[in-house]
């Protein structure tokens, strides 16, 4: 897309950088990671790339709102109300209901802004999905232009961000002389997934994409939407590529991290000084990690992980109670 379809957010592009204490240790494959966790606002991560298009086109649309929801620590939420604040529009947020006791990570964003969220009693896609579009209704009726994002803006316009995160990595690792045989994401509602496989279909490459299910979307999980959006954007169906879901890190539940994920997380912090997120860093990092381990990489063989953000749930009593009580 031409820069006039953007609104200016992420620092880009970000780092592709060598994780050789990481990759020691686990006995190779060579691991670089992406560091998407530093585009640059709030405490960076993928969503940034996402609202650079759909924050266009929200003010193309005329919107004077955008409404988005997520669940209680959402990063997409508190990056999507900052950010339209910097696109000169407001917010409004539907949130599943966070638990008692002092606010804290992304709803501490939330209050210094002075958004307070409408929230429904528990993370279900389908819930917050009738609640964004009662409020853009109820927006409407009082004379607003309300602009829908939905969960993870994961839409045709937002997939867009990491087609062009595809071809970053592309170009880096030409640069670097190398042809990675993996891409490691984690992937939620399928929109960070659909821009990788709408990159890899624009500039082919001998790689897999192995797209790890955090247990965000009931079902089939998030891959059949990554394939539809892709679909749209392409404005015919979605070839065959070599994608594969991971759906063996969801653990306990959305958001819940299992014991793989906290031994991942503990992992990348002493070898690499890198902080994951219980919700989607974790469990991608887990599901690579407990590849290597299965011998599936070679030892010459190089894979990228994309380090996709969410600092702030890390910071939550909900993470606290974990470390203190970690899953068997």
């Amino acid at each position: 897309m031409r820069d006039s379809e953007r609104f200016p957010l992420a620092l880009t592009p970000t780092p592709l950088v060598e994780a050789a204490s990481l990759s020691r240790i686990l006995g190779g494959p060579r691991i670089l990671i992406k560091r998407d966790d530093l585009t640059g606002r709030i405490v960076g991560g993928n969503k940034i790339r996402k609202l650079e298009y759909l924050l266009a086109d929200a003010r193309r649309a005329g919107a004077t709102h955008v409404v988005t929801g997520g669940g209680a620590q959402s990063n997409h939420a508190a990056q999507t109300a900052v950010c339209a604040r910097m696109a000169g529009l407001e917010a409004l947020l539907v949130l599943s209901r966070p638990a008692p006791g002092l606010p804290c990570g992304n709803l501490l964003v939330h209050r210094l802004l002075g958004i307070t969220p409408e929230y429904v009693d528990r993370y279900e896609p389908d819930d917050l999905e009738e609640a964004m579009q009662d409020c853009c209704r109820r927006l409407a009726r009082a004379g607003n232009r309300p602009y829908l994002i939905p969960l993870g803006g994961s839409t045709v316009v937002g997939i867009r961000g990491y087609a062009d995160c595809w071809h970053e990595i592309a170009s880096q690792c030409r640069t670097l002389g190398v042809s990675p045989a993996a891409i490691y994401s984690a992937t939620g509602t399928g929109g960070t997934l659909a821009g990788l496989l709408l990159g890899h279909l624009e500039a082919p490459a001998p790689c897999r994409l192995v797209g790890v299910d955090v247990g965000a979307i009931p079902g089939e999980g998030p891959l059949p939407r990554a394939e539809a959006l892709v679909a749209e954007a392409r404005g015919g169906p979605c070839p065959t590529l070599p994608v594969e879901l991971n759906r063996r890190q969801i653990g306990p539940g959305y958001a819940r991290p299992g014991p793989d994920c906290l031994t991942a997380m503990r992992l990348f912090l002493q070898t690499e000084g890198l902080l994951l997120d219980p919700a989607y860093t974790g469990k991608a990092a887990a599901a690579l990690i407990v590849d290597i381990g299965a011998g599936r990489w070679q030892r010459d063989a190089t894979v990228v992980f994309i380090h996709t953000g969410g600092a702030a749930g890390f910071f939550t009593e909900g993470m606290a109670a974990q470390l203190d009580n970690p899953p068997a």
